[in-house]
């Protein structure tokens, strides 16, 4: 009769070696417990420790594997590189937050219609988890609305339009006859008690839902002109 087994069995780990056809022995500790539903062992994660030379058996021998890129880190630097391109006028050693990190997670958090800087920080905070997988060198700490606003205030400063062309080309669809809407707004927020409020010309593809360039304009006036 077979030994009833414990409702909380204990994890196991083990020590596993893999033989490539190099000769290389690959090895991993897997963590792993017994799940009643399938009447066998799950894991629960696997650890590469390192790898043998051909022939060798000796684990105090294994030689460290070279860090390898995390899935989407690729996708990540493409979307990102743009910031690259904009000054960052704050000291280089005591800068937390890099430039083309929190350009990337103001672009997500953009898809999400998440556009304040209170939003941004909010969207940063709780997907920091999945955000530190994609990026290698993502910060342990949250970002604050303040902080995110200086940000935002220094890409914008230098090659705005570069940034926005740039990011967008790898977004749009290309489509045989695109739909482009025109349209004036006036920015409300900047306003004072002795200059009226500057208008902001939108050029949007309408298809993909994206601004493909803004341009400050001087006063309203007829989009067409």
């Amino acid at each position: 009769m077979p030994r009833p087994r414990s409702e909380t069995p204990k994890e196991h780990t083990s020590i596993i070696r893999a033989k490539r056809k190099d000769g290389w022995t690959y090895v991993q500790r897997v963590v792993s417990v017994y799940d009643p539903k399938i009447k066998n062992s799950k894991r629960l994660s696997t650890e590469y420790l390192g790898k043998l030379p051909p022939g060798e058996t000796d684990l105090e021998k294994l030689v460290p594997l070279e860090p390898r890129r995390r899935k989407g880190s690729l996708k990540a630097d493409k979307i990102s590189a743009p910031a690259k391109e904009v000054a960052d006028p704050r000291d280089q050693s005591r800068i937390i937050y890099p430039l083309d990190i929190v350009f990337c997670v103001i672009l997500l958090a953009a898809m999400e219609g998440k556009t304040s800087c209170t939003e941004i920080a909010e969207f940063w905070r709780q997907c920091r988890p999945l955000l530190s997988k994609t990026f290698p060198n993502f910060p342990d700490e949250e970002i604050s609305h303040d902080t995110v606003r200086r940000i935002t205030m220094i890409i914008g400063k230098d090659k705005n339009a570069a940034l926005i062309e740039r990011f967008v080309k790898m977004l749009r669809s290309k489509l045989s006859h695109p739909i482009i809407a025109v349209d004036g707004q006036a920015v409300r927020a900047s306003r004072n008690s002795t200059e009226h409020s500057p208008y902001v010309l939108n050029i949007m593809d309408a298809d993909n839902e994206l601004i493909l360039a803004q341009q400050v304009i001087g006063e309203k006036n007829n989009e067409i002109t």
